[in-house]
């Protein structure tokens, strides 16, 4: 299982962290990667003990499909609209 992260960090807790997906994304990850075959497997959000770092993971059955992921232009554009965040593949 490989695993997709993206880190969001706020300078303040007055800051709100930006909204999740919207519909575009949401809609485009439901037919890509929780189709049949199922490509995403799991997700899992933390927020630092400072409350100001923010992590989404993304956890994919194979590398291939976690590579994937982080290659999709729709996701690629999503994440680049994020303030203040970094994503990329983790072991």
């Amino acid at each position: 299982m490989k695993t997709y992260k993206i880190v969001i960090t706020r300078a303040s807790v007055m800051i709100a962290f930006p909204p999740g997906a919207n519909e575009t994304v949401a809609a485009h990850v439901k037919a890509t990667y929780l189709g049949n075959p199922l490509k995403m497997v799991g997700t899992s959000s933390e927020i630092s003990a400072d409350t100001l770092t923010l992590t989404l993971v993304r956890k994919f059955a194979t590398e291939a499909d976690a590579t994937a992921y982080s290659q999709d232009p729709v996701i690629v554009s999503w994440v680049a609209s994020l303030p203040n965040a970094s994503a990329g593949l983790a072991a």
